[in-house]
């Protein structure tokens, strides 16, 4: 009995494998296999050449903060009196994620984070006009709240200039130089 005539064919290459048919093309015909690298180099590089490049990405913020300066106050008072009211008038505001507040002696400061598909305008809006909304705000001695839309900082490059063999003042000019430039 001959065992090798009754083991199946698993190879892959029979008539049920789907790229069986492209890759056997491809094989037989080189100049068809070269013309869809060239395809593929020349729709790269034409994609390549269309990417806009900005030196400096446009940063949309993603954070609004109210700061209330209460000149002569404990940070207790703050929390008491602008933080606390000021959260709890923010957080069902519509568009945003999360409020934080730190009171600090004179100062007290609201964050407010909005979420990630938010329109920062539309709730910039919102929470002014929930700020002008809360009676008897701000309190006595407080100043006027400012509402303001967290320009996004991100720092691009940093860079460090270093010497051993210039002195402190050389190394300055140098790294004030390049700064300049």
């Amino acid at each position: 009995m001959n065992q090798a005539a009754e083991t199946p064919d698993n190879s892959g290459a029979g008539p049920n494998n789907p790229f069986h048919g492209i890759i056997a093309f491809f094989a037989r015909n080189s100049v068809a296999g070269n013309l869809l690298m060239l395809l593929l180099l020349g729709g790269g590089l034409f994609a390549a050449s269309n990417l806009e490049i900005e030196d400096y990405p446009d940063l949309e913020s993603r954070q609004i903060s109210i700061t209330v300066p209460f000149p002569g106050s404990s940070p207790a008072e703050v929390e008491e009196s602008i933080n606390r009211r000021l959260e709890e008038n923010l957080i069902a505001i519509e568009g945003v994620k999360r409020v934080t507040s730190t009171a600090t002696e004179g100062l007290g400061t609201v964050t407010v984070n909005l979420d990630p598909f938010a329109d920062p305008v539309t709730v910039l809006d919102d929470v002014t006009s929930a700020v002008d909304r809360i009676e008897g705000f701000p309190p006595l001695n407080a100043e006027q709240p400012e509402v303001v839309l967290s320009k996004a900082h991100r720092i691009i490059m940093t860079i460090a200039v270093t010497s051993a063999t210039l002195s402190r003042t050389e190394l300055r000019a140098a790294a004030e130089q390049v700064q300049e430039d």
